[in-house]
């Protein structure tokens, strides 16, 4: 197991800006009547707009007086598909959001929407409500009420279909649930057919507050049903549940004594240590560690044995890392899952309090980015979660929300690029035209410049190549988009593309194909991709369009 400071004490304003450059942007999501802490929760969706792209639920369950609300935009645009409300009001409708499945039986993804009830200082208890919503239409399909002390809807999950209804189930947590105690808690699982009650677990003893962080993984028990991760941060412990039946699989506990809120946030983390089974994140919020009060951690466990692998702790006071936490999928395209950590920095001693979103490593546990808010209690990593690929770059995103502005961020965690592109490529079997660019830097001395090719079919072979004229002439599928002049050209080794279709290459300029093509200061060259694609016909191969790069000392 290892132990990792997510923010070092030396780390400075500067080094975070830097760190973060490497990811962009791609929109900020935001809406005018939401104006108080739009982004306190953020889910990715499944497809609901019928364009094969995953989509985005963001909830603001303060604004109104704790009326809140829900937006679901559309993720490869931003535009604006549904606007949720709750029929009632001071519910915090939107305190808890997740993907629902297909709920409704119209092979379209419905939403989950928790409403605790009783916003903070609310004088009145006011029931909690659990509502399922159309993610086709925006209707609700099922609404759920509660008592008006239990909180029901402070979490809820999306569930595979238990019953062989052809509905899926969904999973929702009411953390002051008073069966085994005051504040015991319990989550219950609903059927998707008519909200009827499945199964509910109840928390061990009074204070536990079971139930406050839900998360559906991939089965873990071998019955084919994903299964049930449910948070007690009062009690610091989290069960993994199965999903069909509510029973106990195995109880991950926190090594450190004290109040962490260990169990705060919850997530299956995919197959880190490639044992077949899905791994588990959890964060701990207010864990005092040798860095001062509520400085928080994230730890990783195997979801097979129940392992530690790997800790990471917060730099500063009250920057309670683990805030939110979730799996990235395969960010750095290594093979390996990687993480993502949410670090809110509330009245943190840190040098620029914004709060962070880490991305780390699977592998290796080092820091692939580091994300930050932006402006002084802007709340960053409040929320966050892994989104899916909707530009077709062949790298992940991730939706973070910034409720201290308002405001959820979608980003791609692929790197910046540069370059100048040319000729435009031809269109392949995937209906896309093949792209290429470039990270890194055009440093001679740095050695560093990463060369990619997206947008390719999947799985299949292919080359970066490079010379020192532009020209467009046919050639197999496409154009080559290359001259070789008198120098020839440069041919780098052979490499298949992932299942999203990139191709990822380090340029070795100290050791190039030819003598004639070696790379130096000062030197413009043309690159370009070349792949096969036999589901293509014709020549059973194509190439991308052709980038331009001048290099410097």
């Amino acid at each position: 197991m290892r132990t990792r400071i997510g923010l070092s004490l030396l780390l400075s304003v500067t080094a975070i800006s830097a760190s973060s450059s490497a990811q962009t942007v791609l929109r900020t999501l935001d809406d005018p009547t939401l104006t108080f802490d739009f982004g306190y929760d953020v889910s990715a969706l499944g497809d609901v707009t019928g364009d094969g792209l995953p989509d985005i639920a963001v909830g603001g369950p303060n604004t109104g007086g704790g009326t809140g609300g829900v937006r679901v935009f559309d993720g490869q645009s931003g535009a604006l598909v549904h606007t949720l409300a709750s029929p009632f009001a001071n519910d915090m409708y939107g305190f808890a959001i997740d993907d629902a499945g297909d709920v409704d039986g119209d092979t379209v993804t419905d939403i989950i929407i928790g409403g605790p009830g009783s916003p903070l200082g609310f004088p009145i208890p006011v029931p909690g409500i659990v509502q399922v919503i159309s993610g086709a239409t925006g209707g609700v399909i099922h609404t759920i009420g509660g008592p008006n002390i239990i909180q029901l809807g402070y979490a809820v999950a999306g569930l595979d279909d238990l019953d062989g209804d052809g509905r899926a189930e969904f999973a929702v947590g009411a953390n002051l649930d008073f069966t085994n105690g005051a504040e015991a808690g319990s989550v219950t699982v609903y059927s998707g057919l008519n909200a009827s009650p499945l199964y509910t677990v109840h928390g061990a003893s009074a204070d536990v507050r079971y139930g406050s962080a839900l998360a559906s993984i991939a089965d873990v028990n071998g019955d084919g049903k994903r299964d049930l991760l449910v948070g007690a941060p009062g009690g610091l412990y989290v069960d993994l549940l199965s999903g069909l039946d509510g029973t106990l699989i195995r109880t991950f506990t926190t090594p450190i004594v004290g109040a962490s809120d260990f169990g705060w946030s919850v997530d299956g983390a995919g197959d880190i240590d490639g044992d077949g089974i899905e791994d588990v994140i959890v964060g701990a919020p207010r864990e005092f560690t040798n860095n001062g009060t509520e400085s928080g951690a994230a730890r990783v466990f195997s979801g097979r044995t129940g392992t530690l692998l790997f800790t990471m702790i917060g730099g500063f006071s009250n920057d309670r890392l683990g805030f939110d936490v979730s799996g990235a999928g395969d960010i750095d395209l290594d093979g390996t899952p990687d993480i993502l950590i949410g670090a809110t920095l509330t009245n943190s001693s840190s040098f620029f309090p914004t709060g962070l979103v880490f991305g780390v490593s699977g592998a290796d546990w080092s820091t692939l980015f580091i994300l930050h808010g932006g402006s002084i209690a802007a709340q960053m990593g409040w929320s966050v979660d892994e989104l899916g690929d909707t530009n077709g770059n062949g790298f992940l995103e991730l939706v973070a929300g910034v409720p201290g502005l308002a405001e959820a961020r979608q980003v791609d965690t692929g790197p910046d690029t540069f370059g100048t592109n040319y000729c435009v490529g031809a269109a392949n079997s995937t209906g896309n035209t093949a792209i290429i660019s470039a990270s890194g830097s055009v440093s001679v001395l740095a050695n560093d410049l990463i060369l990619y090719a997206y947008e390719l079919p999947a799985s299949q072979n292919g080359l970066f190549y490079y010379g020192p004229f532009p020209v467009q002439v046919p050639f197999g599928n496409g154009f080559r988009c290359i001259d070789a002049g008198a120098t020839g050209f440069a041919r780098l080794s052979i490499e298949q593309a992932t299942s999203t279709g990139l191709i990822a290459h380090h340029l070795d300029n100290t050791n190039p194909p030819t003598a004639a093509t070696l790379i130096t200061a000062g030197s413009t060259w043309h690159f370009q991709s070349w792949y096969r694609d036999p589901a293509a016909g014709g020549a059973f191969f194509n190439l991308s369009d052709g980038l331009i790069l001048t290099f410097q000392p």
